[in-house]
């Protein structure tokens, strides 16, 4: 029997629908290395047609999608657009991850665990705790005002290098978790001519950097400029600039 798909919409002021009738189609995504999942869907509105539900979602709106009972996404109303010429609102959310890139935090962290870590971070900025993978390697870091995000990872990253596992942020509902990235018998593999219909792959240089001047607070220039005399050759000069910041 197929599962039926489920799409809760609460706004902020309350009052639970099921949205997934009014919806064509949803897209759900997201990456090992990107802190959130993304949910988005085009939602059918029609004021004129009274027989139609009405489903407000403005941001805000915690958004649920389940596939029967399993909940695949839990987060919240980012943005919304409406087309005047369209029958839609095209909706965009994302789930808690979000607020790991958003939020900073300073640190200094002597001889702990990256579990440790995530679990300190995690009570300071009041975010439940779900599963942390467990490393029993204790590292030493400074984080002078990094996203949430980036403090998990790098410490889970240092820790790799001992335990040869690779980690993944991620939240499972309301709960940060960290869990090991493995192979197991539910990983779907995609090869060509099987299950993979099609393939869309980008190479770009849009964002390169290959040379950089060192710059202290300043403005003044330290030293020669730091560059990659083979990537110049091939793709044209793009500098950028760092700045100098003293220790402690």
């Amino acid at each position: 029997m197929e599962e039926k798909l489920k799409l809760l919409i609460t706004p902020p002021e309350g009052g639970t629908r099921d949205a997934a009738a009014l919806c064509q189609s949803v897209t759900w995504g997201g990456s090992y290395d990107q802190a959130a999942r993304t949910l988005d869907f085009p939602l059918l509105v029609c004021p004129e047609d009274k027989r139609l539900p009405t489903v407000d979602c403005p941001p805000g709106s915690r958004v649920q999608f389940y596939r029967g009972e399993r909940l695949l996404f839990d987060g919240f109303v980012f943005s919304r657009q409406r087309d005047t010429l369209s029958n839609t609102v095209e909706v965009s959310c994302a789930d808690r991850g979000l607020y790991l890139k958003r939020n900073q935090g300073a640190y200094r962290f002597r001889g702990q665990t990256p579990e440790g870590i995530t679990g300190r971070v995690a009570a300071d900025f009041g975010l439940t705790v779900g599963s942390l993978a467990r490393t029993g390697t204790a590292i030493s870091r400074n984080f002078p005002g990094v996203s949430l995000y980036q403090i998990i990872q790098t410490a889970y990253t240092q820790a790799s290098a001992a335990t040869g596992g690779r980690y993944m942020v991620r939240f499972r509902g309301e709960a940060l978790e960290v869990i090991e990235k493995k192979q197991g018998e539910r990983t779907l593999a995609l090869r060509p001519g099987s299950n993979l219909i099609s393939l869309t792959a980008t190479d770009s240089v849009e964002r390169l950097v290959n040379r950089v001047q060192i710059l202290s607070k300043d403005g003044t220039a330290k030293g020669s400029p730091v560059e990659d005399g083979a990537s110049i050759a091939r793709y044209g000069l793009c500098r950028g600039t760092g700045y100098l910041r003293k220790a402690g």
